[in-house]
């Protein structure tokens, strides 16, 4: 179809059309005329992505004298420098002398607020360079060791006045805390170290205000196999920082989402485990919840049922049970984790759980050569496979609805996730787990009814 085609449709369905393209492909159609390029430019400059590289200053600055009325929402692009790194002409990727070593007065002025005091909602994106696998990070740290140890508020400022990143870091926190606009905040791979500016009562106001807060931390390895959680400064930084200075002045949020790295799951106690710092006391007006990559446990059983009365949706995306490993000192199965959210009389109108293959063998999890379907990827059980498990396998089939939940332990050395086909296995036969979710289901279900009943009439 050509651009003169398209400039004849009705506006509502070219709408339509143009909400499914992703924003690059917005960019080339808006190339294709004038009409189509007047039509998509407040779509195309919706998001203003801005950054702490000098490069990008000029095009920033360019954009908001033009398109400033079409901002809905920011962007922030936090690139992280380690001390060391010179600039690399052979490389397309930006270099320590591109980043500003003070949070530069365009930066400074959108998270404040003042160059768009209307805008409300911003995403802050952390961008480890080389993902702290090289250079000096602070204290002459690298990789995950840069979180080997906690640290003490006083520590935090000796290194902030040593470390550039962490300078910057702390400027873009403090200008934040400023804007008394912003409802809806987005962290993603947040490096678990301290900030001093989270010390602050203007900080503490101003995650009182947010309606809307999702928490990505920064997870990785040291490229030979030991996880981050495998470092103390690490899982006290998820199971007590960000309680501290996040998630206990929460006064306003409705919606929170938690996410955690695939091979750093937070959630548990015990060796290599991070808490999740939630309590009841917390987040008196949540209404919904998303966990990522998450460990279900009893403080967090504790806190999903002393919100029963206000919490109407929860979606746990990747999420685990670590009972039956012998690292975790806490681990519930899932079937104590579904009676208790039943048992505690929730208003819960959405409960959305989602996992990849919940493995009966290690084979399943770690396939041998011949099997996996060449063409769709799933798993070939062998023809000798033990009758146990061919059983299940059969019930999971036959039983309409049949659900198996994960179990997972962590490798005591190198804190790596492994999938705990046995336990698995075990809860699938007992078929508890199941039993106690479709209990719950049931009472999600009556309470969506009961919400369209109520709305209708």
């Amino acid at each position: 179809m050509s651009s003169g085609s398209l400039n004849q449709l009705p506006a509502e369905l070219l709408r339509q059309i143009c909400g499914y393209l992703p924003l690059e492909d917005k960019l080339r159609l808006s190339c294709a005329s004038s009409q189509l390029r007047s039509f998509l430019i407040p779509d195309v400059f919706r998001t203003l992505r801005f950054t702490n590289l000098r490069r990008d200053e000029a095009a920033i600055t360019g954009v908001l004298s033009r398109f400033h009325q079409h901002v809905k929402k920011l962007c922030f692009q936090f690139h992280l420098f380690n001390l060391g790194r010179e600039s690399d002409q052979e490389s397309s990727r930006p270099s320590s002398n591109d980043a500003f070593k003070f949070l530069s007065e365009t930066a400074a002025r959108l998270l404040r607020g003042e160059a768009l005091p209307k805008v409300g909602s911003i995403i802050v994106q952390f961008v480890p360079e080389e993902d702290f696998e090289q250079g000096d990070w602070g204290g002459g740290q690298s990789s995950i060791y840069t979180f080997e140890s906690s640290e003490t508020q006083q520590e935090a400022q000796e290194r902030e006045t040593q470390s550039p990143w962490r300078a910057v870091m702390k400027e873009a926190w403090e200008s934040l805390e400023t804007n008394p606009a912003i409802k809806s905040l987005e962290i993603t791979s947040l490096p678990t170290v301290m900030s001093t500016a989270w010390c602050s009562d203007a900080w503490k106001d101003f995650l009182g205000r947010l309606e809307h807060l999702s928490l990505g931390v920064w997870g990785g390895d040291n490229g030979a196999g030991w996880e981050a959680n495998t470092m103390d400064g690490y899982t006290d930084f998820l199971g007590t920082v960000t309680g501290r200075f996040f998630l206990d002045h929460l006064i306003s949020t409705t919606d929170l989402s938690i996410v955690a790295r695939a091979n750093n799951p937070w959630g548990g106690e015990g060796m290599h485990h991070a808490p999740l710092p939630l309590t009841p006391q917390q987040l008196p007006n949540l209404q919904r919840l998303h966990l990522t990559h998450c460990i279900i446990d009893p403080p967090l059983t504790e806190f999903l049922a002393s919100h029963a009365t206000t919490l109407t949706e929860l979606c746990l995306t990747g999420c685990t049970s670590c009972y039956g490993d012998n690292l975790a000192d806490n681990g519930i199965p899932w079937s104590f984790f579904f009676t208790s959210l039943a048992d505690s009389n929730p208003v819960l109108q959405n409960l959305t759980i989602t996992y990849g293959v919940v493995p009966l063998t290690q084979d399943e999890w770690s396939p041998k050569p011949g099997m996996k379907d060449p063409e769709t990827g799933a798993f070939i059980p062998p023809p000798d496979e033990a009758e146990p498990v061919r059983l299940l396998r059969e019930k999971v089939k036959k039983q309409d609805g049949f659900i198996l939940f994960p179990y997972i332990t962590l490798d005591d050395k190198y804190g790596m996730v492994f999938e705990n086909e046995d336990m698995n296995l075990e809860s699938g036969q007992m078929g508890d787990d199941y039993a106690a979710y479709q209990r719950l289901w049931d009472i999600v279900q009556k309470n969506a009814e009961n919400a369209v009943k109520a709305k209708s009439g």
